[in-house]
């Protein structure tokens, strides 16, 4: 029989293998190229990379090109995962959202690039508390009603340092687990995200790192990925694209709101003025925000304003009385000005945040905040806690620069919003060069 003229395919020649792929029909991305991406030199190969590998759980196109975006103006690798799309929950929309927030490392990595940065200390961790959670979170599509017993450290904090005139200063912003932590199931549940239930040190830790990498480089500091999971916008971020609401659910979702009844409401102002009455000093005073106060007036919050201001002005009130039976205790005291006794009680290790108060109105009560800080800039200990006091109120300190009408008055004369700033910051840094005065620059030698 004569030979056959007929080509037999063999899988196993490389040119057949080639032609064998560039038959084989493509399977589309996750998530439809847009035209726009093709404009901003992403090709199908990184782009099927983006949204896959880099963003796989991103709903939308538009979220992945944001973060492409933000990548690009920053100078950082998209494909490093330098930034992360997170949804939000927006009252506006009535909806999830998604919004791109920078990831820890890219906070240290902007730090890193200002040559500036001169390292931190390992965290410090509070002390252990166990609690258990209840609310809702999705499993397969569906909302369920859950709880979990959870052990984490109370607070955390990280000492960053910068180079300032030469010398490394310390930077600190103490973060506190109960509010800090992402939840699942919205604002009107209480548990935790899965990550926070898993890693409940290693993701306070990173906020704890990003707070105070704030503190110390302001002009780039922006809130994290970490810090923002799991919260309703208000500030900041990029809003890209609306993701389907999460279905009507029931229990949690509905009924965590509605235990703040009128009745609940005015049962806990008056256990709350209660408490209020039997603290005696700043401590209690805090100890009592800390321990649930704080969150359940933020819950009130959402359902009857009026009632949060008044409970917050009595907080405001109760701390102004202490502060002022402390100067009348010193005041009396100073007859006997001489002995050791006489010394008012030092500031606690760690700065703490003085708040700014809020009068029955709701308007914010400068002029007393003008004072407390008088009051903590006079018996500073340190430079580093001084700078690390400083560093903490930035936005305390600008918002009361920006008030142009009087808060009060100084020294007998008129007292406005802009002069209490400078004079606040003037008192700091006088106290510090007092207590710690910096050093001269060596001479060269000759």
């Amino acid at each position: 029989m004569a030979p056959s003229d007929t080509h037999v395919h063999h899988p196993r020649d490389p040119a057949n293998r080639a032609a064998d792929v560039a038959a084989m029909p493509e399977v589309p991305a996750r998530l439809p190229m847009p035209r726009s991406a093709v404009a901003r030199g992403i090709s199908p190969a990184q782009w099927r990379v983006l949204v896959e590998t880099t963003f796989p759980s991103a709903k939308s196109p538009e979220a992945v090109e944001m973060a492409f975006d933000y990548c690009k103006v920053r100078g950082l690798d998209v494909f490093k995962k330098p930034v992360h799309i997170v949804p939000m929950w927006s009252s506006a929309k009535n909806g999830y959202v998604e919004t791109v927030w920078p990831g820890i490392n890219e906070i240290q990595i902007t730090a890193a690039r200002t040559g500036a940065w001169a390292g931190m200390d390992p965290p410090r961790w509070g002390p252990p508390v166990t609690r258990t959670f209840t609310g809702s979170r999705k499993v397969k599509d569906r909302w369920e009603q859950a709880s979990v017993e959870l052990t984490f450290p109370e607070w955390c904090e990280v000492t960053v340092y910068r180079i300032v005139a030469g010398q490394p200063r310390a930077f600190c912003e103490p973060v506190y687990w109960l509010e800090a932590y992402s939840t699942s199931g919205g604002k009107n549940s209480e548990l935790p995200t899965d990550m926070w239930v898993k890693r409940p040190r290693g993701q306070i830790q990173k906020v704890a790192k990003a707070a105070s990498l704030r503190a110390a480089f302001p002009e780039e500091g922006e809130y994290t990925a970490e810090e923002m999971e799991g919260k309703e916008i208000e500030v900041g971020g990029t809003v890209v694209a609306a993701v389907p609401a999460a279905p009507p659910v029931t229990a949690p979702l509905v009924e965590a709101p509605s235990r703040w009844t009128r009745d609940a409401v005015d049962q806990f102002e008056r256990d709350l003025t209660e408490r209020l009455a039997a603290a005696t000093d700043l401590d209690g005073l805090d100890k009592l925000w800390r321990d649930g106060a704080n969150a359940s007036i933020r819950e009130i919050g959402g359902v009857d304003k009026e009632a949060q201001q008044r409970l917050i002005s009595r907080f405001s009130r109760k701390k102004n009385e202490i502060l002022h039976a402390q100067e009348r205790a010193g005041a009396e005291a100073g007859e006997g000005a001489g002995d050791p006794g006489d010394d008012p009680e030092p500031l606690p290790e760690r700065p703490r945040t003085v708040e700014v108060p809020v009068a029955d109105d709701g308007s914010f009560a400068w002029g007393m905040f003008f004072d407390r800080m008088l009051d903590v800039a006079a018996r500073v200990p340190s430079r580093a806690w001084g700078e690390a006091f400083l560093a903490m109120h930035k936005v305390q300190l600008g918002q009361l620069g920006q008030v142009r009408d009087e808060i009060g008055t100084y020294g007998g004369k008129p007292l406005t919003g802009v002069t209490a700033a400078a004079r606040i910051r003037g008192a700091l840094a006088n106290r510090m060069d007092a207590v710690d005065p910096p050093h001269a620059p060596a001479q060269a030698a000759e």
